[in-house]
């Protein structure tokens, strides 16, 4: 059974994360990449990077490893 997410649960989660970020010194403007499938946890993920001010680089888990190592190395990011 799929489980429904409110918007509340997805923006609290968001919040958390940007404290997360903020906690582990992941500065402002900086670009996080991130390797998740398409989930609730990937929306808390991606609101919680943009709406801090930083950029998000998606990564696919379909893609080749060698494909995420060069998306890895030329994105800028500074976290995973």
């Amino acid at each position: 059974m799929v489980r429904i997410v409110e918007n509340d649960e997805i923006s609290a989660a968001g919040r958390q994360f940007t404290r997360t970020l903020d906690a582990l010194g992941i500065p402002k403007r900086a670009t996080v990449a991130a390797l998740l499938a398409n989930t609730a946890e990937f929306l808390a993920v991606y609101r919680g990077v943009t709406h801090s001010g930083r950029r998000l680089t998606n990564l696919s888990n379909r893609w080749s490893p060698p494909d995420v190592s060069y998306v890895m190395e030329n994105s800028g990011s500074t976290a995973f």
